[in-house]
C-alpha cells in the first residue's frame, strides 16, 4: 500500500514495518542507516550526526533483552524523536545517501509508489590502457622515502574567480571558472578524467560512498584511481589537497598525485591493486590468498610508520578517520594510508581543539565524540586496526557486535587472546599475538593521557618485527 511522502515513519502499519527491519537486518544494515542519521535530521548536510557507536550498542542490548529486532527498535526511537518527526520521504534520502539500495528501493517503490532505475549493467571490467598526452603523468614513483624534514608552508586556500588548468609548462589544456586557487598542485581537466575512465563508466567502478565514487583507470602505462567527489563533498577535497599542499612524501602514505576542479571535484591516486585491509580481512576478493600472521605484523608496522610520520611534522597532522577500509595494500601487500579527507593541520601538538564530531563512530575515541582533536585519537583508532588483524572480525559483526566490546566481554583471562586469533593467518606465534593484543588494549585505553604516542607503538612494533623478519 502506497503512502503520501510526508507520512511519518512512526505512523507506517505494521507489516511496512515488519518488511522494512527484515531488509535492515541483514548485514547490519541499521547500522549503516542509523550511522548517517544527523542531528538535524532534515538538514543531510549538517555536519553533526545524531547517533553514535555507544547508542547503536544500547540498542544491541535492548534487542537481547525485549527479544526485539535492532532495527525495529532504531525505527522506534528515531520515528518518535523531535518536534518534528522523520517522513518516509526522508527515509528513502537517507536510505540513498548510506547506499543501502535494497531498502531503498522497497520504501520507493513499495511505500512511494516511485519507479527506481536498475543499475546499468557494467560493459567493462579490466580498464583499457589509454594513451593520452595531454595527462600529466608518465610514471609514478611509489618508492618514497620518509623525510624527516617538515614542510612550514601555509596551508590556507584562497579563492579566485578563475584558474588556469593543465600543465605549467605554458601549455594550458583549457581555462574554466573555479572556486579555488592553489600552488604547487597538478590540475587535470575535468574532461581528460572523463574519456580515460569513458565517461565514468559503471564497469570501472571499484567503490563508492557517501563521499562519491572511485573509478579505476590505465593511462600512459598508470594504473590509476579516481575519486570523483559528491557536489556536497567540498571540505572532503579541501582537506585532501591541504595535505598536496604539505609535501608530506611517505612510503605508507597514499596522497592524490593530481585534482581536478574545473567542472566537478575529482582526486586522482595510484591504485592499489590488492584493495583495501578491510576487505582483504574478509576476503571479500577470491583471487587473493589471506595475508599470513607474519604479513599482518607487517602490515601494522606499515600503517605505524605512516602514522608517526604524519604525528611528527612540524605542524603535526592528524588524520581523524584510521580505518582498515582506509588502508590500502599494494601489489606486495605493503599497506599504505589513504583519504585524508578529515585531516587537521595543529600548530601545537599539545593543543587539543574542540569542533563538530567528524569520523567514523565504530573507531572513534571516546573524547573524539565530544569533538576534541588529538594524535592520540588515530592511536585509539589504530588499537581497533590492530584487534581486526588479530581476529580477522570485522568492527562491527552482524554476531559479534562491536569488536571491541565483544572481545571485552568474550575473553577469558586465563585463555587471552589465543581462542580469537584468525586461523586463515596460519599458526601464529602466540608470545608475538599476546604482544600485539598488548599494545593494541594500550591503545585503546579511555583515557587519553594514557595512551601511548606513535612513537611508542612503533618502538613495540619494530621489536616484534625483527623477531618476524
Amino acid at each position: 500500500m502506497e503512502v503520501p511522502p510526508d507520512t511519518e515513519i512512526r505512523k507506517l502499519a505494521s507489516g511496512q514495518i515488519c518488511q522494512l527491519v527484515q531488509i535492515l537486518e541483514q548485514d547490519n544494515d541499521w547500522k549503516k542507516l542509523m550511522n548517517e542519521i544527523r542531528k538535524d535530521c532534515f538538514n543531510l548536510e549538517d555536519q553533526e550526526r545524531k547517533y553514535n557507536i555507544l547508542e547503536m550498542s544500547l540498542i544491541e542490548k535492548a534487542s537481547q533483552q525485549y527479544k526485539r529486532q535492532c532495527s525495529e527498535i532504531f525505527l522506534d526511537e528515531w520515528g518518535t524523536s523531535g518536534r518534528r518527526r522523520p517522513t518516509v520521504q526522508l527515509l528513502r534520502q537517507y536510505l540513498e545517501k548510506a547506499n543501502l539500495k535494497r531498502a531503498m528501493t522497497y520504501v520507493a517503490e513499495k511505500l512511494l509508489g516511485e519507479t527506481v532505475d536498475e543499475e546499468p549493467v557494467p560493459c567493462l571490467h579490466e580498464p583499457p590502457d589509454v594513451t593520452d598526452p595531454s595527462f600529466p603523468f608518465t610514471y609514478v614513483d611509489t618508492d618514497f622515502v620518509s623525510s624527516s624534514s617538515s614542510s612550514n608552508m601555509d596551508f590556507s586556500i584562497h579563492k579566485k574567480d578563475t584558474v588556469s588548468v593543465g600543465q605549467s609548462n605554458g601549455d594550458s589544456v583549457m581555462t574554466r571558472k573555479s572556486k579555488y586557487s592553489y600552488s604547487d598542485v597538478t590540475r587535470i581537466p575535468y574532461h581528460i578524467l572523463e574519456n580515460i575512465t569513458n565517461g565514468f563508466n559503471e564497469g570501472l567502478k571499484v567503490g563508492s560512498g557517501a563521499f562519491g565514487s572511485v573509478y579505476r583507470s590505465k593511462v600512459n602505462g598508470l594504473d590509476l584511481a579516481i575519486k570523483k567527489l559528491s557536489k556536497n563533498e567540498t571540505e572532503h577535497f579541501e582537506q585532501e589537497v591541504i595535505v598536496l599542499l604539505t609535501g608530506v612524501m611517505h612510503k605508507n602514505l597514499l596522497p592524490p598525485l593530481a585534482i581536478s576542479d574545473d567542472y566537478g571535484l575529482c582526486l586522482v591516486y595510484k591504485f592499489m591493486p590488492n584493495g583495501s585491509l578491510e576487505d582483504r580481512l574478509a576476503m571479500k576478493d577470491s583471487k587473493l590468498q589471506p595475508l599470513t600472521w607474519k604479513k599482518r605484523v607487517s602490515v601494522a608496522m606499515d600503517i605505524c610508520e605512516g602514522l608517526k610520520y604524519l604525528h611528527e611534522q612540524l605542524k603535526p597532522i592528524v588524520h581523524r578517520d584510521i580505518k582498515s577500509s582506509n588502508i590500502l595494500l599494494d601489489e606486495n601487500d605493503d599497506a599504505k594510508i589513504g583519504d585524508f579527507g578529515l585531516v587537521r593541520i595543529k600548530n601545537d601538538p599539545k593543543t587539543i581543539n574542540t569542533e563538530t564530531v567528524r569520523g567514523t563512530d565504530a573507531y572513534m575515541a571516546p573524547e573524539a565524540l565530544h569533538g576534541v582533536i588529538s594524535l592520540k585519537m588515530d592511536v585509539f583508532s589504530f588499537g581497533m586496526i590492530l584487534l581486526e588483524l588479530l581476529t580477522g572480525l570485522p568492527i562491527l559483526g552482524p554476531t559479534t557486535g562491536h569488536l571491541m566490546y565483544y572481545l571485552d566481554e568474550e575473553t577469558d583471562p586465563s585463555e587471552g587472546i589465543e581462542p580469537h586469533l584468525d586461523t586463515a593467518a596460519g599458526q601464529w606465534d602466540v608470545n608475538i599475538a599476546i604482544e600485539l593484543n598488548d599494545l593494541a588494549w594500550k591503545c585503546l585505553n579511555k583515557r587519553l593521557k594514557d595512551r601511548p604516542t606513535t612513537f611508542d607503538v612503533h618502538t613495540v612494533l619494530k621489536k616484534l618485527y625483527l623477531i618476524v623478519n
